[in-house]
């Protein structure tokens, strides 16, 4: 399926990948994923609605440099989770703020 996103070993991670938990989660995951396409990044998103773990272990199989953790709480804050998957680390960024804040880290 995503098959395009995959990079040799070796080479550096790149792409966002949407992990969502939840119905609304997924919609709303759905709409950020076509956005941030259209701005130019590299983005893919679980259409099978596995478990986080599973969405963080696909992640790291395809090379993602980040993973965005959305569900209820997040929605409900207006914010998402962003993980860089290159050194482990989060950070808590509202949702209008994604593209630039994911520009920036790359």
């Amino acid at each position: 399926p995503a098959s395009y996103l995959q990079e040799k070993a070796g080479e550096d991670r790149k792409g966002v990948f949407l992990a969502t938990i939840g119905e609304e989660a997924y919609k709303k995951g759905f709409s950020l994923l076509c956005k941030l396409r259209s701005s130019g990044i590299v983005t893919a998103i679980d259409y099978q609605k596995k478990s986080l773990k599973a969405q963080m272990r696909y992640a790291d199989k395809i090379n993602m440099r980040h993973v965005i953790v959305l569900g209820d709480d997040e929605l409900k804050a207006g914010s998402c989770l962003i993980r860089d998957m290159k050194d482990g680390s989060e950070k808590k960024v509202k949702l209008n703020e994604i593209a630039s804040a994911l520009r920036a880290s790359q």
